[in-house]
């Protein structure tokens, strides 16, 4: 409820949400794999972000992003890398951004610790912008971020029912992109 009303009250086409949570990882599979493979699987991190905008005329706007990664540290430098990536390519669509609000769940191991506090203190210095961080209660229930990692999981996973092999991230990324 709260991420849809923050939403939709941006206020200009200078401010912009962003909601985003791991998804679960993802585990390489074969179509026909023998049982040896059990020992030989790797997974890949999967961390859907979902942007929501003003566009022309104030229309409110979604972006969907998933960055991929075979890093499964779960932590803030992961994940402030994927903040990082996520800001170059929105600063191609929304060059006028000045406000970001983030919304995510409060895992003390990836979005609420200690080795965040600096980032974001010198998070308007290092990128010339304004946040605020809403850090949703567990259990808050699912989100726009579990629907889309779950969606690019089921697409991954049809495309070895049709004898894709993915053995790692960057196949991950090169077949689903």
């Amino acid at each position: 409820m709260q991420t849809r009303v923050l939403s939709e009250k941006l206020l200009s086409r200078c401010a912009v949400t962003i909601q985003m949570d791991y998804a679960e990882n993802w585990e390489t599979k074969y179509q026909n794999e023998p049982s040896s493979m059990y020992y030989d699987k790797s997974n890949t991190t999967l961390h859907p972000m979902v942007v929501h905008f003003k566009r022309d005329m104030d229309e409110l706007t979604a972006r969907s992003f998933v960055e991929v990664t075979s890093e499964m540290a779960h932590t803030f430098p992961t994940h402030y890398s994927f903040i990082v990536q996520l800001l170059n390519n929105l600063k191609e669509v929304i060059p006028d951004m000045r406000l970001i609000h983030f919304i995510t769940d409060s895992p003390s191991s990836q979005y609420r610790n200690r080795t965040i506090v600096n980032p974001v203190a010198r998070f308007p210095t290092l990128f010339n912008m304004d946040e605020t961080w809403t850090r949703l209660e567990s259990g808050h229930g699912k989100g726009p971020c579990d629907g889309l990692g779950c969606g690019v999981k089921r697409k991954a996973n049809n495309l070895i029912k049709s004898a894709v092999v993915i053995r790692d991230a960057t196949e991950f990324c090169k077949h689903l992109s």
